[in-house]
């Protein structure tokens, strides 16, 4: 009959086993930290963002939480999203982590959301923040307003304006990207 067989019904079976198919396929664009801090005060901004983000590139992406408890490997997401609007108090093992999450090719977007000056400070501090931590021999600088992330020609074109992004270059790539404006609100 086509159905899928399980410990419930075969129709309550079938339908998870199809929305999964449905779901399951899309690419992972953004993984969203879990830590210790506050890191899920907007827990529904992910998903807004990629309903924006299917609509400009014409293609379905998804986003997932990665936790920060569980082995770098299975860390999925091209961009890792950490949040918060206090200090996450990362250990130097997390650190150590998402310093192995950037050397396979992964990025850092970090957002401060609501007043998180406690959360800006421990990512962006000179001597302490968390970029120091991570990258010491690169710096944490304004990003340019003619990078390409606020050009027109990109698929989603920032507002330069109105945003105010800083990065983590090694002059090939960018590993992170951090801004202090809250952009998940829903």
């Amino acid at each position: 009959d086509g159905s899928w067989k399980g410990p419930v019904s075969p129709t309550i079976c079938t339908a998870y086993a199809v929305m999964f198919l449905e779901r399951g396929i899309h690419p992972i664009l953004f993984g969203k930290l879990q830590h210790g801090g506050d890191w899920n005060n907007r827990p529904r901004a992910l998903s807004n963002a990629m309903v924006k983000f299917n609509i400009c590139l014409e293609y379905a992406v998804a986003w997932q939480v990665e936790d920060l408890r569980a082995p770098v490997d299975q860390w999925n997401a091209p961009i890792l999203v950490v949040t918060g609007s206090v200090d996450p108090h990362f250990s130097d093992a997390d650190i150590n982590k998402m310093r192995t999450y950037v050397q396979r090719g992964g990025m850092i977007l970090s957002i401060t959301e609501g007043n998180g000056v406690g959360f800006s400070k421990a990512m962006t501090d000179p001597q302490t923040g968390l970029y120091k931590k991570l990258f010491p021999n690169y710096e944490l600088a304004l990003l340019p307003s003619d990078h390409g992330l606020y050009s027109k020609k990109t698929h989603y074109a920032l507002p330069a304006g109105e945003l105010k992004l800083s990065w983590v270059t090694n002059g090939v790539r960018a590993l992170a990207l951090h801004t202090d404006v809250d952009l998940m609100l829903p």
